[in-house]
């Protein structure tokens, strides 16, 4: 009778796993930044032919790809600023030739933060495209849609990094949300993103 051996199973080094779920992840981040990067630049005519379903789905894996890099909203925040005093300038003045040399100069503020901060370098590459991309109130409209989805995802992904009462607190604090308190209280976790990812708020800060 013949005896059978049994072939030892192959040992993985649990660092080397990790390592290559890193390089995955690495990956897989490189690729919405060119994915995002190739769409806007391939616009035709303005920011605002950027399809607003793909924006959304870009925003989502953006603002996570953002978090995981650990950029934190106060490290943008100039930039923030000054597109929310130009969203209101553009009401008053009804005249996008009127604001237009401040939108363009919003890129020097990205360049900034991304010379301060490594994790703000990805948002600047893509907001200084879809800058370059905006030529009429109709393009500047759809470049606040773009930054406010891209910040409202990456919110999301710290709520779900933070236990349920956290979460409900970053749900109500955002403008924009009609949320009501009473349904926050009974929302269970998983549902904080299902909430970001099925609505585009108006204003995040």
């Amino acid at each position: 009778m013949t005896q059978q051996h049994n072939k030892p199973k192959p040992t993985i080094n649990p660092a080397n796993l990790k390592q290559s779920v890193n390089q995955v992840n690495s990956n897989q981040a490189l690729d919405i930044v060119d994915e995002v990067l190739k769409t806007i630049n391939g616009l035709e005519e303005g920011l605002k032919n950027y399809p607003i379903r793909e924006l959304v789905k870009h925003a989502e894996a953006f603002g996570s790809y953002l978090k995981q890099q650990r950029l934190e909203t106060n490290q943008v925040r100039k930039f923030l600023d000054a597109v929310n005093r130009l969203k209101a300038d553009l009401v008053e003045k009804k005249d996008f030739s009127k604001v237009e040399t401040q939108v363009v100069l919003l890129k020097p503020k990205l360049a900034y933060a991304a010379a301060r901060q490594r994790a703000a370098k990805p948002l600047s590459k893509v907001m200084s495209a879809a800058i370059d991309q905006v030529h009429s109130s109709e393009d500047f409209e759809r470049l606040v849609q773009l930054i406010e989805s891209i910040i409202a995802y990456h919110k999301a992904e710290v709520a779900l990094r933070k236990p349920a009462s956290a979460c409900t607190q970053i749900l109500s604090s955002v403008p924009g949300s009609v949320l009501m308190p009473n349904y926050l209280e009974k929302m269970p976790l998983n549902n904080c993103y299902s909430d970001f990812s099925t609505r585009l708020l108006h204003q995040c800060e």
